[in-house]
């Protein structure tokens, strides 16, 4: 998506042609940020598979893996390409800060249909 101001982003990067170069909560270490992950991911079986082989074999270093290092980790290997719709109007909701910033600024945007 496009900037959310949540204060808990995961930043995307990608290259010249869309395809994921990168994914951070700081946007420091990145050479640029393209948009905001929303965790809507359509993932390839062949990718899925080199997520899995990428987990399996990082385990052992990273035990707390997630999938979007996973994806970032097999980029070389695959075509993750990345589609943003700047208006998107969505929220995470991992704690009582994000469901009340979800029932104040989002749930009345869902409503009345508006940006």
């Amino acid at each position: 998506s496009g900037p959310t101001g949540s204060r808990d982003e995961v930043f995307i990067e990608v290259d010249d042609n869309f395809k994921l170069k990168g994914m951070s909560k700081d946007k420091t270490i990145l050479g640029s940020v393209y948009g905001e992950l929303t965790g809507i991911s359509k993932i390839s079986q062949t990718a899925f598979a080199a997520m899995n082989d990428y987990a399996r074999n990082s385990f052992i270093e990273i035990p707390g893996l997630d999938y979007e290092y996973a994806l970032v980790g097999i980029r070389g290997q695959e075509n993750i390409y990345v589609h943003k719709i700047d208006d998107y109007i969505w929220c995470e909701i991992d704690d009582e800060q994000h469901l009340a910033r979800a029932e104040k600024m989002i749930y009345p945007k869902i409503m009345s249909g508006k940006e």
